[in-house]
């Protein structure tokens, strides 16, 4: 089977699935979070009782860190409760709930983009788990980051919005990176040579389906292996330390 055929049509099968992924995501609005969670200090079980921890004024026995993002992932703008007029997507600001926990101080922005300076926090009121985000209107990733010193949640929530969560926010690039990265492009690369040799050597059928099932394994493995480590591109560049970012002033 000559080896030209073979190399269109899985390009041609690229394209058409690119091409659709393109036209699904084109003018989309799709506001999203996610949160990472560190656990800063607790009691230990072989700490004396005598031990105590204080936050501020107040006496704790664990004290956890955690640092929210809002973006727009989609293309289109989302207009949040900051636009006047009532023409916004949501029209009262974005609460998200730390149930179970206190929080322990005002929540403070880290980070947010460029077309985001009207982004704000606070503590909703009379209200000692719950913070609610004021959004302006968020064009293609922008958004905030959050932090909020808290003690010990059993879930964290938005109840009052529908708003997709993604997985752990990973704020940095995974170590050893480019190493893994260039091993498996290459593993991808040579086999996928190796096989369209063996493709091209191949007359009949019952020839062609090992080096084809060969290609398919490959494939699979990027689908798995790239994207993996891909994962922390999910997040805007200015959520990223050691980035090019813009401060809270």
């Amino acid at each position: 089977m000559d080896l030209n055929i073979i190399v269109n049509i899985i390009l041609a099968v690229i394209a058409i699935m690119a091409l659709i992924f393109g036209i699904s995501q084109y003018k989309r609005k799709k506001p999203v979070w996610a949160y990472s969670t560190r656990h800063i200090i607790g009691r230990d079980a072989e700490a004396p009782l005598e031990l105590k921890y204080v936050f501020g004024t107040r006496e704790v026995t664990e004290v956890y860190k955690t640092t929210l993002i809002f973006f727009n992932m989609g293309k289109d703008k989302f207009c949040g409760d900051l636009l006047p007029g009532g023409d916004s997507d949501i029209n009262e600001a974005i609460v998200i709930q730390f149930k179970g926990a206190e929080i322990l101080r005002p929540p403070t922005i880290a980070n947010r983009s460029k077309g985001a300076v009207n982004f704000t926090v606070e503590q909703v009121n009379n209200c000692a788990d719950s913070i609610q985000l004021h959004i302006p209107i968020l064009n293609h990733n922008d958004g905030a980051t959050i932090e909020v010193w808290h003690t010990k949640y059993n879930e964290i929530d938005i109840p009052n919005a529908d708003i997709p969560l993604l997985k752990e926010f990973i704020r940095k690039r995974p170590e050893g990176f480019w190493g893994n990265l260039a091993v498996i492009s290459f593993i991808i690369l040579g086999g996928i040579t190796l096989a369209g040799f063996g493709i091209a050597r191949s007359e009949y059928w019952s020839d062609f389906l090992p080096p084809l099932l060969f290609v398919i394994m490959l494939l699979v493995m990027s689908v798995f292996g790239i994207p993996h480590l891909l994962r922390y591109r999910t997040f805007p560049s200015w959520s990223r330390p050691n980035e090019k970012t813009q401060k809270e002033q």
